[in-house]
């Protein structure tokens, strides 16, 4: 890692450039002509730290459709943070144990490829919002099957549950580089850079939000059974005495039983409070981002100089 490291440290100091020597697409030569025309003297320039709470500002609450990319961003950065810190954890909840390794190596190999194959598609098509939408939603499923998975009451063959979640980083990864994509167009021509740390910075402060609070649901399963009604009514939506979990070193558990919804198939089912908040952040970043229209500016202005 250090020499990889080193290696990159010395390509970017000799190879990278400020920028082209020419504009390479009318949006960029907007960006720059504004950039001019807009030069101010030195003195009159406020510093970063007082003149990035006004961007915050105008990013937040004066640009149409931009919340709608950030909270997917934001969804999609903690959901693959708290998949990767704690991917032994889910395997032993699932199957017992295996190669946290390699499965861990592969859920980012999956985030890769994914962000590879669903830019490509949507720089071709610009579905945007129909690609985003399909992902949040297929990985909304993936995440419940690895939620009977790491429950106590259904056993799934560990070669499915190392599938689901490979399946789940190639799918909710890629939201990521998309709705990076997605901002700057509705917000174009504010400044990419700062569109791009805006996100950034409110992923990584919710993903370390995020991560005692999983730990937190973690603490919690939820049983679903058919009988509900025949259970004493103290027992409702109640949490009853704790229980040992075997698989971690005895760490003791709230119990909760719960009618069992119709869709699912296996009684009793259970599913840990971890895994249903992820479900539950996944789904209401879908919902919210499916409420919005995007204009997306850049792309017009490009293809208006064609």
């Amino acid at each position: 890692i250090t020499l990889t490291a080193g290696f990159c440290f010395l390509a970017t100091t000799f190879l990278f450039r400020d920028r082209p020597p020419t504009p390479p697409t009318a949006s960029a030569a907007k960006a720059l002509d504004l950039s001019n025309t807009e030069n101010q003297p030195l003195e009159d320039i406020p510093p970063p730290l007082l003149a990035y709470p006004s961007l915050l500002k105008t990013l937040l609450f004066e640009t149409p459709g931009f919340t709608g990319p950030l909270v997917a961003f934001v969804a999609s950065i903690g959901v693959t943070n708290v998949i990767s810190s704690f991917v032994g954890d889910a395997l032993d909840r699932a199957t017992g144990g295996g190669s946290v390794g390699a499965v861990g190596a592969g859920f980012q190999i999956a985030i890769v490829l994914g962000g590879i194959i669903f830019s490509a598609y949507v720089d071709a098509t610009r579905t945007y919002k129909r690609t985003t939408l399909g992902c949040l939603t297929f990985a909304v499923g993936t995440i419940a099957l690895l939620g009977v998975a790491m429950g106590y009451d259904a056993d799934l063959p560990p070669q499915l549950v190392i599938f689901s979640m490979l399946a789940l980083g190639a799918a909710v990864g890629p939201v990521q580089p998309l709705n990076a994509e997605l901002a700057v167009e509705v917000a174009h021509p504010i400044d990419e850079n700062a569109i791009e740390a805006t996100q950034q910075l409110a992923g990584n402060l919710f993903s370390a939000l995020l991560v005692p609070i999983y730990q937190i649901a973690g603490r919690f399963d939820f049983e679903f059974i058919e009988d509900f009604s025949e259970l004493a009514p103290a027992t409702h939506y109640g949490f009853n005495a704790d229980f040992d979990d075997a698989t971690h070193l005895h760490h003791h558990l709230k119990g909760m039983i719960m009618p069992q919804p119709s869709w699912l198939t296996h009684s009793p089912t259970d599913v840990r409070g971890d895994t249903l908040l992820l479900f539950v952040l996944v789904a209401a970043a879908a919902a919210f981002f499916a409420t919005f229209e995007f204009d997306l500016k850049r792309a017009a202005l490009d293809d208006s100089a064609l």
